[in-house]
């Protein structure tokens, strides 16, 4: 009888639901490592009273359905902030519900990315529902509006200001953060994850007010910054007017499989080879958003940054953008984009229109004969792409996506390497596919000069992203053989593979310049005698301050790194706070610029 009356008394549920939530916002801070606060205490504390206050309008039992819905909801919030975080190192945003289609890409990672705080949220989801079906055979003493009017009043009012002192107290350490989004974690870690959602949902719904004329100051000072960096234009600009231009983005080619080895056995040979032979970038860094492989795509064709939140390709796929390929088609180049997937992803069938590319062959214009992974094979892809290449008007732009080597990276075809006691790790199947996409590379560079394409196309290689994520990250400490203690040594581990062949180029061999994704249009332009003015990049062999700069706001400028989390520029080999203002004020000021040329379509 005791046991009963406590589940017929309505408080029960509201301190069930309290506990709950509590080790929830714990437990999440802990696993993502945010750390828990007086901020954060005092912001799920205001969430509680709200989520509390609020179900008591409502007769008793569908006070608890209510409370049971709240709870199922905030499971499936947090199960997709976590794996969001481990495959990401980032935080779920409304702005990816736009490309919510390309979710289905990657959702073999679930099995790598599983932990067991995802079977305690799916129990307690079933918990939540047998209360709510269970709830009907119990009855309980209802109460008038006019008793509890105080009580839910004072609880909404309590849980309010609560709130609005937390997101003071965030505003105070940094007054944009919670306006532009620019460093997710701050935000939880001021806010919690539930006052990051209701900031993001709100940047979300105001999206559209991004696109407003800017000021005369600032369309002032935009324009003398990027006429400063027209100005200087190098001995070569031109040079490759009349080559055909071949770039090739590579999925997922981390830095570290350069020379690496597997019981003596090459994982890259055919990179390798190439990095001897052609111009190697060995400080090349990916520059990526919320909108992965075509972050990297955008930042390379554009010269622009992508996002901090979202994808660009889905929020701004008809601005009028200055491409690669929109400038060499004013000189008489056919352009093409080949990808060997549906046209749809990434909602590229509509960009590359805007990008200026005559053509998009997508997997439907491809024999689909070998099907890797989400694809088509890299092997045929790249045979058929060569086809297609030499039968192609001179001279052409092809912008050529390859997709085999994508996370998980477990498609039997790779199998045939030997990674020894790595087999069936989720390294051991990177090294694997790798290896394999390698082997499809070697194959189209002996095409390539085989058709007689190579002696006359500046080709460019480069890796779209990481491929370890960071819930992962003890498997890449594998792969480097060295610690990964923070966040300069993760940021550090995000080099990408890039190597350029460029026939009779003054420059051969290591180019140990920090460089990236975004400085791939500038180099191409000086190349081609074309000129960019809205841009954000550095010609690679023309650079003046040597920067590459994330989408968060973090950059790295020489051997100097500035963290947008912490508000500082370190020596990357000491770690010792080194801070140059004038060169964080230059580079913040790219960063801001670049998200207007976007947002306003400049």
């Amino acid at each position: 009888m005791k046991r009963l009356k406590l589940f017929k008394n309505i408080y029960f549920y509201y301190v069930l639901f309290a506990a709950l939530f509590a080790s929830k916002m714990i437990g999440f801070n802990v696993i993502t490592d945010m750390g828990t606060n007086f901020r954060t205490i005092l912001a799920n504390a205001g969430f509680i009273m709200i989520l509390i206050g609020f179900p008591m309008f409502f007769e008793k039992k569908n006070q608890i359905r209510i409370l049971a819905l709240i709870n199922i909801v905030l499971d499936f919030i947090l199960a997709v902030d976590l794996f969001y975080f481990d495959y990401y190192k980032n935080f779920f945003s409304f702005f990816s519900l736009r490309h919510a289609g390309q979710l289905g890409e990657v959702a073999d990672s679930l099995a790598y990315l599983f932990k067991p705080i995802y079977f305690v949220l799916a129990l307690e989801v079933i918990l939540n529902i047998i209360i709510i079906i269970l709830i009907s055979k119990i009855e309980f003493k209802e109460e008038n509006f006019s008793d509890k009017a105080v009580r839910i009043f004072a609880l909404l009012l309590c849980g309010i200001f609560m709130l609005n002192s937390t997101f003071y107290l965030a505003r105070k350490k940094d007054k944009w953060v919670l306006t532009a989004m620019y460093d997710k974690k701050f935000i939880v870690q001021n806010t919690g994850i539930l006052g990051y959602h209701y900031f993001d949902f709100r940047k979300f719904s105001n999206e559209n007010n991004f696109m407003k004329t800017l000021n005369v100051a600032q369309a002032k000072e935009l324009n003398n910054l990027l006429q400063e960096k027209n100005n200087n234009k190098p001995a070569f600009y031109g040079k490759y007017e009349g080559k055909n231009l071949i770039i090739v983005q590579i999925e997922a080619f981390q830095h570290f499989l350069i020379d690496k080895k597997i019981n003596g056995i090459e994982v890259t040979p055919n990179i390798n080879r190439l990095k001897n032979e052609e111009i190697y970038l060995s400080n090349f860094y990916h520059e990526i958003s919320n909108g992965g492989t075509s972050d990297a795509e955008f930042a390379a064709n554009t010269g622009l940054l992508p996002l901090p939140s979202g994808a660009v390709y889905y929020l701004y796929p008809f601005n009028k953008y200055e491409s690669i390929a929109n400038k060499l088609k004013e000189k008489g180049y056919l352009t093409s984009a080949m990808h060997g997937n549906d046209a749809g992803f990434w909602n590229r069938a509509t960009v590359y229109k805007t990008l200026g590319f005559d053509k998009f062959e997508s997997i439907d214009k491809f024999n689909a004969d070998e099907m890797v992974g989400i694809g088509l094979s890299d092997q045929s892809f790249f045979r058929q792409a060569v086809e297609k290449m030499k039968n192609y008007e001179k001279p052409f732009y092809s912008f050529l996506i390859s997709i085999s080597s994508h996370y998980p990276f477990n498609d039997k075809k790779f199998k045939d390497f030997d990674v020894g006691n790595l087999d069936g790790t989720l390294l051991g199947n990177y090294l694997q596919s790798a290896h394999y996409t390698d082997k499809a590379i070697g194959e189209f560079v002996d095409e390539l000069k085989r058709t007689g394409l190579w002696d006359n196309s500046v080709v460019i290689f480069y890796g779209d992203h990481y491929a370890i994520p960071y819930g992962n990250k003890e498997q890449l400490e594998k792969a480097i053989g060295e610690k990964i203690n923070d966040d300069i040594d993760w940021t550090n581990n995000q080099r990408v593979v890039s190597i350029m062949h460029i026939p009779d180029f003054e420059v051969k061999g290591e180019v140990s310049t920090v460089s990236g994704q975004a400085d791939i249009a500038p180099t191409v332009a000086d190349l081609f005698g074309f000129s960019l003015s809205k841009y954000v990049g550095e010609d690679i062999f023309n650079k003046s301050k040597e920067y590459v700069i994330f989408p968060d706001g973090s950059f790295i400028y020489r051997d100097k790194i500035y963290l947008q989390s912490q508000n500082k520029m370190f020596d990357m080999n000491t770690k010792s706070e080194s801070n140059d203002y004038d060169i964080i004020n230059y580079i913040k000021k790219l960063y801001d610029y670049s998200a207007m040329i976007i947002r306003n379509n400049l």
